[in-house]
């Protein structure tokens, strides 16, 4: 298969929703068609990247900018604009 080039899939919603559940089976779709996949879930990512990270503005910036380094990517000042820009509103 020629290299189709990668993407991102980002769920957002509430607690409980499914999304885990969800980005389990578009995982294993995915391949089925022998794409390369990777699931950063916030729940498995929270207990070793940011447990001594608060709610503040600040913190939610640190905890943006860790999930964007382990994506591949870094985001610069304020994060929540920097996710919007790639990834759109």
């Amino acid at each position: 298969m020629a290299n189709p080039g990668g993407f991102t899939v980002w769920l957002t919603g509430m607690l409980g929703a499914g999304k885990t559940t969800l980005a389990e089976y578009v995982a294993a779709r995915l391949r089925q068609v022998g794409r390369n996949v990777e699931i950063l879930d916030e729940e498995t990512l929270a207990a070793v990247m940011w447990k001594e990270v608060g709610d503040t503005k600040e913190d939610r910036l640190t905890i943006g900018r860790r999930i964007g380094f382990v994506g591949g990517e870094t985001p610069p000042g304020d994060g929540r604009k920097w996710w919007q820009r790639l990834f759109g509103e």
